[in-house]
């Protein structure tokens, strides 16, 4: 096995992507031993162990995470922070972190597409529909069939069939 965090980290991540957990679980826990490890590799373990339904573990791992120094930059710091929230069905927190990620840029189509699609999960429609009409304006080509659908069967479906009703 590698000797130095980078490579352990990207084994990992190549674990994780291949659907190996638990191997994704070791090989980032002996990055994390090594020391200097990130917040790339903190997220990691938050999204393999949510993954896994350890979710005791999970919320650990993204309190430990949300108070590392980010990688990189601010933005994608909260994306990924909200991210890992999402995927751990934490609606409030996910909005409340893709909130930052929209902040430090405020024009990134991405950040309003997957706050959006965290509102419709969470039932707030109305919201969900002004962030995806944000992402269509700094990214007219981005693809919203999720949205479109959300809107077909939780709104206009009800409100056709109220109109049929009265």
């Amino acid at each position: 096995a590698p000797d130095r965090p980078e490579p352990l980290l990207e084994l990992a991540f190549l674990a994780y992507r291949a659907g190996k957990l638990e191997e994704a679980l070791t090989q980032v826990d002996a990055v994390l031993a090594a020391g200097s490890a990130g917040a790339r590799a903190l997220r990691l373990r938050a999204d393999a162990l949510g993954k896994l339904d350890r979710q005791t573990e999970a919320a650990v791992a993204i309190e430990t995470w949300k108070n590392a120094p980010p990688d990189g930059d601010a933005g994608a710091f909260a994306f990924g922070m909200g991210h890992v929230y999402l995927r751990n069905n934490r609606y409030d927190m996910a909005c409340e972190w893709m909130a930052r990620a929209i902040a430090n840029e405020p024009r990134n189509a991405g950040y309003y597409n997957i706050r959006g699609d965290v509102l419709m999960k969470a039932g707030n429609y109305m919201e969900a529909f002004r962030d995806k009409g944000y992402t269509l304006r700094y990214d007219p080509g981005k693809d919203i069939d999720l949205f479109n659908h959300c809107v077909e069967t939780k709104v206009t479906q009800p409100l056709l069939a109220q109109l049929a009703a009265s």
